[in-house]
């Protein structure tokens, strides 16, 4: 992972009492290019830029087309990460084009890394990276 990589950075809370999998994700960016997902037990707060601390879920070596970047795109990554009860899982999502006008759109606001809430539902919650 690299440290200027344009990517996505999330925290996904699992908020409930039972184990939740993480199948795969949905973005809005534009272009085309290679994709990696990455995961890391507990928080991306203070772990952003120490790619030691992150194990890559898997890769697409290229050809992920968005289709626009008002509209989400499935990742065509299988991911399956089970988060268990009550615990923290972060997931970085990179292009491997690096291409900084390319990278990922996502509505949350400015907030602080790992405490703004992007989405929550009754299981779980996710925060926003940097």
């Amino acid at each position: 992972m690299g440290k200027f990589w344009a990517g996505w950075m999330v925290n996904i809370n699992n908020t409930s009492t039972n184990t939740i999998t993480i199948n795969c994700f949905e973005a809005r960016f534009q272009g085309t290019s290679g994709y990696r997902i990455y995961t890391k037990p507990g928080t991306l707060v203070g772990f952003e830029l120490n790619a030691a601390t992150w194990s890559m879920v898997s890769a697409v070596a290229s050809g992920v087309t968005s289709i626009s970047t008002t509209t989400s795109y499935p990742i065509p990554i299988s991911v399956n990460v089970n988060i268990n009860p009550r615990t923290t899982q972060a997931f970085c999502l990179t292009r491997t084009d690096n291409t900084i006008a390319n990278r990922h759109l996502y509505i949350a606001g400015s907030g602080t890394a790992g405490s703004t809430v992007y989405s929550s539902d009754s299981d779980l919650q996710v925060t926003e990276g940097s």
